[in-house]
């Protein structure tokens, strides 16, 4: 494991002051809870929903777009989101604002959006989908994409992809994350091998106790039994 730490650097939790309503900054303000316009069942009427709102607004949404419904806009609900932009000629950034809301109230999300499953049959898209595009890149420490991987670079760069921002390392990652119990985890997630000096290693699970993983010098993106138990399970 030597060489994952090395791979897998640890940063304290600071936010960068860049501007950008990250997972870290949403993670630290007091949230967009359903209070005031969010709480309305409408999505046509809700503020700006993104990574971190949640109530009946939410859920509205996450009816429209197809996917589980647990009123909490997470990962899942951004990919969703982003697929449905990209099919509906919008900028995919993963944010409903008012050009998302019209299209969306116009009837657009009447359509299913299959390509945000978190399954590990959901081929090119979602998180998982991402991951699995990427088996045999090798991996290189500090890498980030999109010829070569770090453990928490893949975690990034897949993550990146469905328009969900997470910090570079394994320790930004593990501190932006909920966490979850391991008998909860789902395709999607983070999981992050853990010691005495906090999280050393990460990977993105694909099911079936299998993850997406870069791991370290000589190898490459692959899929691979989860080898130890000394995991925390991370969702965003």
């Amino acid at each position: 494991m030597t060489g994952m730490s090395l791979a897998c650097p640890r940063v304290r939790r600071t936010l960068l002051n860049t501007g950008i309503l990250g997972v870290l900054t949403t993670s630290a303000l007091v949230g967009f809870g359903a209070t005031g316009a969010l709480a309305s069942t409408s999505v046509a009427s809700a503020s700006v929903l993104r990574i971190g709102s949640s109530g009946s607004a939410v859920t509205v949404l996450q009816a429209k777009l197809g996917v589980a419904q647990d009123g909490v806009f997470g990962a899942r609900t951004a990919a969703a989101v982003v697929a449905f932009q990209r099919a509906h000629g919008l900028a995919a950034d993963g944010v409903v604002g008012p050009a998302t809301r019209a299209a969306l109230g116009s009837g657009g999300g009447a359509v299913t959006v299959q390509s945000a499953s978190y399954t590990p049959s959901s081929g090119g898209s979602g998180i998982v989908g991402v991951a699995a595009s990427l088996a045999g890149r090798p991996y290189r420490y500090g890498a980030a994409g999109p010829s070569s991987f770090d453990c928490s670079g893949l975690v990034q760069y897949a993550y990146g992809r469905v328009g969900v921002s997470l910090p570079r390392t394994t320790a930004g990652q593990y501190a932006a994350t909920r966490h979850v119990p391991a008998s909860q985890m789902r395709p999607g997630d983070l999981v992050f091998v853990v010691g005495r000096g906090g999280p050393s290693h990460v990977g993105i699970y694909a099911g079936n106790g299998n993850w997406w993983v870069a791991a370290h010098t000589g190898t490459t993106v692959k899929l691979q039994r989860i080898y130890t138990s000394s995991i925390v399970v991370g969702r965003v």
